[in-house]
């Protein structure tokens, strides 16, 4: 059971590789389940198998790319939240955060998957906006929020966690192979802006 367990893993992990790479050529729109499995090396039922389908395929190449999936988000989980301080509990998140995105193997491919997504909307990174994105927003202003205390308002919050975004978005270009994390991050402003008028 075990060796089943590592090789479904490996699997996933070739078809999500292979994945990444056909969704940064050619966008999601042209990009078939066949092509990846080709690239994947993998039988072409694998994709419905081990993601379900092709959306939900994107989906999880999409939240490798933003740095949001399950694996970046438990980087240094050793301790629950509550147990931690504000200050501790912003440095966890931007730690989790940045380990994916600037992880090199997703990176290269990151900043074109997200062209894609400005020039052609699949419509699934509205989703993400909302069921992924603005959770991990909110929770980010709740932290701005407690490293404030009582001079928190909602203007200053605002103006912090962008202002915290924009941070990151030029260290990432403090080195030339972090390039790609610029843009990826500077496309979530936009939906960071707009969760805030809602």
């Amino acid at each position: 059971m075990r060796n089943q367990t590592v090789v479904q893993k490996i699997t996933q992990e070739r078809i999500l590789s292979a994945a990444t790479e056909v969704f940064a050529e050619q966008g999601f729109h042209k990009t078939t389940i066949r092509e990846i499995c080709s690239r994947a090396g993998v039988n072409v039922a694998s994709v419905n198998y081990h993601f379900g389908s092709k959306e939900n395929l994107y989906r999880e190449v999409c939240l490798h790319a933003l740095g949001l999936s399950a694996r970046s988000q438990n980087h240094g989980r050793h301790l629950p939240e509550e147990m931690l301080s504000p200050e501790e509990q912003l440095e966890r998140f931007i730690h989790s955060f940045l380990c994916e995105i600037l992880d090199q193997s997703t990176n290269v491919h990151a900043s074109k998957i997200m062209v894609w997504e400005m020039n052609e909307p699949s419509g699934i990174f509205d989703v993400i906006v909302t069921d992924i994105i603005k959770p991990h927003h909110e929770r980010l202003c709740a932290i701005v929020a407690a490293l404030l205390g009582q001079r928190a308002d909602e203007e200053l919050i605002k103006q912090c966690v962008l202002a915290s975004s924009d941070s990151v978005c030029i260290t990432g270009t403090a080195d030339t192979s972090f390039l790609g994390s610029t843009l990826h991050f500077s496309t979530l402003l936009k939906p960071l802006s707009a969760l805030h008028a809602t």
